[in-house]
């Protein structure tokens, strides 16, 4: 079946908002949900323990960190990091990333534990840290508060 789309201009000119109609040819669909049940529930509590800050779910590591070398160096360091994404990043008022956050299956096969080795060392460099979370149904609001709160507001007293 061919795909009918009715445009409308919105808002400014060159605008416009495409309304589907039929089945495309083309083999995608829109997923139910965005998140897992684990990803929603860490979601919905950075949400709430950080006001200030706004979150980006699922962002592409090479949209956080950039590659400092050029020509086939450079593009072997960005193809490195160009598929990798984050599950969570908070940045500050001026959207600058102030920490990124992973949900850690608890059994990582050996591929997946060399990944989250080389994310960290990369964010480790670009000076970005990164909060490894195990993967849970759903998490306690104090329990992220607390891994969480260091990196919004320093770390605090020394007593």
């Amino acid at each position: 079946m061919e795909l009918s789309t009715e445009t409308t201009t919105v808002a400014q000119p060159g605008w416009r908002l495409a309304c589907f109609r039929h089945q495309s040819s083309l083999p995608y669909s829109k997923k139910k949900i965005l998140f897992s049940a684990a990803e929603r529930s860490l979601y919905e509590i950075l949400r709430c323990i950080t006001p200030d800050h706004t979150i980006f779910a699922k962002v592409r590591l090479s949209d956080v960190i950039s590659v400092s070398n050029r020509g086939k160096t450079g593009q072997a360091n960005y193809n490195q990091i160009q598929s990798k994404h984050l599950n969570f990043l908070i940045c500050d008022a001026t959207l600058a990333p102030v920490v990124a956050i992973e949900l850690n299956d608890p059994s990582p096969t050996q591929t997946e534990r060399n990944c989250e080795e080389f994310v960290d060392a990369a964010l480790e460099a670009a000076a970005v840290p990164i909060l490894r979370i195990p993967i849970k149904p759903s998490y306690a609001i104090n329990e992220i508060r607390r891994l969480i709160f260091p990196h919004l507001h320093g770390p605090g007293p020394l007593c």
